[in-house]
């Protein structure tokens, strides 16, 4: 039997095997060290405040208006939302980060295997899974807006290549991009 076949054959356990490693890295101890004491715990508390307060709009930090840090509401809304899911902890605050690189990782390898091949799907999700930066400070393992910007940005470029062989594409493109403005305001322009 040839290489090919092989791969063909094994794709799918392969890829829920190597899926399931990442899921492993990112949520495995997910809520058990403390929250970063700079952006993490700012972006925290403003969460926690808004929903306090019932304002969903405005985000606060010592129950006053927080103007340092003037991001959109959409990644407070996530944060929220894993507060309601999870309580109010770290497991919540980072739940939906590191979902977002689990999807994330899952559409590159889909759309690798699409466009490419099986082989370099699977070893993509190898390499997200080995690379130390994602896991590092701000990101995956964080409740920093990061991954769930880069989730945005992610489908909106994959998107964007889809639109050469089809326009309607662009549709998602321009949704993915206002998403991404609504996490992280002027990063988008990145």
């Amino acid at each position: 039997m040839d290489a090919k076949r092989i791969i063909d054959k094994l794709y799918w356990p392969l890829f829920i095997l190597l899926m399931s490693i990442l899921a492993l890295l990112c949520f495995y101890k997910l809520g058990d060290y403390n929250v970063n004491a700079s952006d993490e715990t700012r972006h925290a508390i403003n969460a926690f405040e808004m929903i306090k307060k019932n304002n969903y709009l405005i985000n606060y930090y010592g129950n006053k208006v927080d103007y340092c840090n003037l991001k959109p509401p959409l990644s407070y809304w996530i944060v929220m939302l894993g507060y309601k899911m999870f309580g109010y902890n770290s497991w919540g605050l980072r739940f939906f980060s590191a979902l977002a690189y689990l999807i994330l990782v899952a559409i590159i390898a889909l759309f690798l295997k699409q466009r490419i091949n099986k082989i370099a799907s699977l070893i993509s999700i190898i390499i997200c899974s080995v690379s130390v930066q994602f896991f590092a400070y701000h990101f995956i393992r964080s409740g920093d807006p990061d991954s769930i910007f880069i989730l945005f940005v992610g489908i909106a470029l994959i998107s964007l290549i889809l639109s050469s062989e089809n326009s309607n594409w662009l549709h998602l493109t321009g949704l993915m991009f206002a998403l991404g403005f609504l996490t992280k305001a002027t990063n988008i322009f990145i």
